[in-house]
């Protein structure tokens, strides 16, 4: 579990307390879940991650009964935005985004594209 803590150990104090800690050991970096979305948090060297051209942070969707359920819906690098899409009760992003393929399993991700934040 050294690796989660490296993880998160600089925006642990900026995680809500109010989102659930739902990590498990054969993960492949620490998730907490709030509002039927789950949020993995990447080490934040890229190098370190699984896949490095992985975003930092990503969403997924966790309610089972959605089409989209475990479903990539949101990935940043930006935890502020990661926390206002948390938080947003609406099925849409809180910001503008594009939208990409993934070649992988042909589902679509939504990414932030380094907005900046108003």
């Amino acid at each position: 579990m050294y690796y989660f803590k490296e993880c998160v150990k600089d925006i642990i104090n900026k995680i809500p307390k109010e989102w659930e800690h739902t990590s498990y050991g054969n993960d492949s970096c620490p998730s907490y879940s709030y509002k039927n979305k789950k949020v993995f948090i990447d080490h934040p060297n890229p190098k370190q991650r699984e896949d490095e051209t992985w975003s930092r942070f990503s969403i997924t969707d966790d309610d089972e009964d959605s089409d989209n359920h475990q479903m990539v819906i949101f990935e940043t690098d930006n935890f502020e935005l990661i926390i206002k899409q948390m938080e947003n009760d609406d099925d849409k992003l809180v910001l503008g985004v594009d939208w990409e393929y993934d070649n992988d399993g042909g589902h679509i991700l939504l990414t932030d594209k380094n907005k900046e934040i108003n």
